[in-house]
C-alpha cells in the first residue's frame, strides 16, 4: 500500500467526477442568481425621476411628517361651541312641487291624496302629499 502524503484524501475517481459537476452546476446557479439580484437592485432605485415609470409607480417613499402637536382634545367641535349653520329662510326662492305618478301597493292613486305638509329645505320649499 502507498502511503498518502499529509494534507490529501483520497477517494474514487466516480466520487471525484460527481464532486466537480456539482461544483460547476453550483457556479453557474451562483451566476444565474448574481445576475437576478443585480437586476432587481437595479429596479429598486428606480422611479419616475431616473426612468420612464409614471410618478404613481414609485414605492419606498418617506412617509410625510406631521408637523402638528398632539392634543388632548378630541376632534371636531368642542363641548360648549355654538355652531353656525345656514338658517331657513321665511320665503324661499323656488317651491318645487313634486307630481307622483305611481299608485300605492292598495292600488290608490297617489297623485289623488290630499296634501298633508311642507317641507323646507334652506331655500327650497317641497309639496309632500
Amino acid at each position: 500500500m502507498t502511503a498518502i502524503p499529509e494534507g490529501y484524501i483520497l477517494f474514487k475517481k466516480v466520487d471525484y467526477d460527481v464532486l466537480i459537476q456539482t461544483i460547476e452546476e453550483l457556479k453557474q446557479k451562483v451566476q444565474t442568481l448574481t445576475a437576478k439580484i443585480e437586476e432587481l437592485e437595479g429596479q429598486l432605485h428606480q422611479n419616475s425621476q431616473n426612468s420612464q415609470k409614471p410618478p404613481s409607480t414609485d414605492a419606498f417613499k418617506k412617509p410625510i411628517k406631521n408637523s402638528r402637536e398632539i392634543s388632548n382634545k378630541k376632534q371636531g367641535a368642542q363641548n360648549g361651541h355654538e355652531g353656525n349653520k345656514l338658517k331657513m329662510v321665511g320665503m324661499p326662492d323656488k317651491i318645487i312641487e313634486y307630481k307622483i305618478t305611481w299608485k300605492c301597493q292598495c292600488g290608490i292613486d297617489l297623485n289623488e291624496v290630499p296634501l298633508k305638509g311642507l317641507s323646507k329645505s334652506r331655500n327650497l320649499s317641497y309639496l309632500i302629499s
